[in-house]
């Protein structure tokens, strides 16, 4: 007797059952290429066959339903850990698990992901503490439920249907010459005075003279300064990257090693994507290369700060990582303590708050006003898009644009009387 002809996936069923319930029955496609079948219930037949009927048509478009008990915060939760760390880098990937956790699973994450509306992610949004992070909720949703519609979970990303947060972006602080050299004086004067603290005057000046990235200048070694050629090679950055358990999978809150915590896990390890290029420093800081090949770059080192550097290297005291700026006990810098001290300059030269990046930023905008190429300018910036680049330039509208040879006295005096008051 031969065997009945198998019906295509998609096709269904539709039976009362003992109770007078009707049952609609959709075959579904899965992973192992076995059959699986997806149900619906109704009172009443028409109700039931309705269903079903939606159902097959999802199926036919390849949605593949998921489970009655998948939440937005369970498929969010895969998405992050399964899908996109592999693949982004760890600061990356802290960005999206942030927004998760505090912005979009406390309001939504109880939602049925098949069953999510427009109009709840609009009230998500509009829990949101400060519109930037009602606008990183709404992206990293939104991306989610792109992959979610991708992956045939569902049929239609509702995030695309809500309109993108608006937040005006803070414009960081910016320092033009006569305040950047005021900023110097303060952190020369902070060096003498104080010798329990870091010394950290030449990394402020380098700064200002290179346009580098506070972690690249915090994870500077001194093999990468080559002072008898005047060049700094910028292939590493110091970063703080957390550690996952490595002791097993949890079992609801707790893992097998008993902390909360995975620094406190006596089998941490590192959970970074495939082919991450990493160095260890010491507890959770790694050297790590830029996001793009225009980050790794070789950076001019100015005669003054050269002077700098060679009279900074020949400090005392333990440097067991080589840095070139570290803690008076050798231990590195951390960004946190990178701002720290940075407010400790701007207080000490009566200056406004600005953050870190102010340094960056006005490197830039003395290189616009100089009249550098813009192509030239990204190369000493080390970056890989004009948009980019144009993100850290700031016009400053009190000052007129000065020739080249001017500004470049201006600094060269400027540094020039620096390294005068520390010989």
């Amino acid at each position: 007797m031969s065997k009945s002809k198998r019906s295509p996936y998609g096709d269904g069923g539709l039976f009362k059952r003992a109770d007078g319930m009707w049952v609609g029955t959709v075959e579904i496609p899965s992973a192992d290429g076995n059959r699986r079948q997806k149900r619906v219930y109704a009172k009443h037949k028409t109700e039931a066959k309705r269903k079903r009927d939606d159902l097959r048509a999802e199926v036919a478009k390849g949605v593949i339903p998921v489970s009655s008990t998948t939440t937005v915060a369970v498929w969010l939760r895969r998405w992050a850990d399964d899908i996109k760390k592999p693949h982004v880098r760890p600061n990356t990937f802290d960005w999206y698990d942030e927004a998760i956790r505090l912005h979009i699973t406390p309001h939504i994450g109880t939602r049925k992901l098949r069953h999510l509306t427009a109009e709840e992610v609009r009230y998500m949004l509009r829990q949101a503490t400060t519109p930037a992070n009602a606008q990183r909720a709404h992206k990293t949703l939104k991306m989610a439920l792109k992959d979610a519609v991708r992956e045939g979970l569902i049929g239609r990303n509702v995030a695309e249907a809500v309109e993108r947060p608006k937040h005006l972006k803070q414009t960081r602080g910016v320092l033009i010459s006569d305040t950047a050299k005021t900023a110097i004086r303060a952190a020369i004067d902070l060096e003498e005075d104080d010798e329990t603290a870091p010394a950290l005057a030449a990394r402020w000046i380098a700064g200002f003279l290179t346009g580098a990235r506070p972690a690249e200048l915090l994870g500077l070694e001194w093999d990468r300064v080559d002072l008898d050629n005047g060049l700094m090679d910028l292939a590493w950055q110091l970063q703080q990257v957390d550690k996952a358990h490595g002791c097993g999978e949890p079992q609801g809150d707790a893992y097998p090693c008993g902390k909360k915590r995975a620094s406190f896990c006596s089998q941490a390890r590192w959970d970074l994507p495939a082919g991450f290029e990493y160095r260890e420093c010491v507890g959770t800081l790694l050297w790590t290369r830029p996001k793009t090949q225009a980050g790794t770059r070789l950076v001019p080192i100015v005669e003054p700060l050269r002077v700098m550097l060679d009279r900074h290297r020949q400090r005392p005291g333990p440097n067991p990582h080589n840095l070139v700026w570290h803690r008076p006990d050798g231990r590195p810098l951390t960004r946190h303590d990178d701002a720290k001290y940075w407010g400790a300059v701007l207080k000490a030269a009566g200056l406004p708050k600005v953050d870190v990046y102010a340094i960056r930023h006005s490197t830039a905008t003395l290189l616009q006003e100089l009249g550098v190429p813009e192509e030239t300018r990204m190369v000493i910036m080390g970056q890989s898009s004009v948009a980019a680049h144009r993100m850290y330039i700031h016009v400053d509208q009190t000052q007129a644009k000065t020739a080249l040879n001017r500004l470049e006295r201006l600094l060269l005096s400027s540094a020039g009387s620096v390294v005068g008051a520390i010989k």
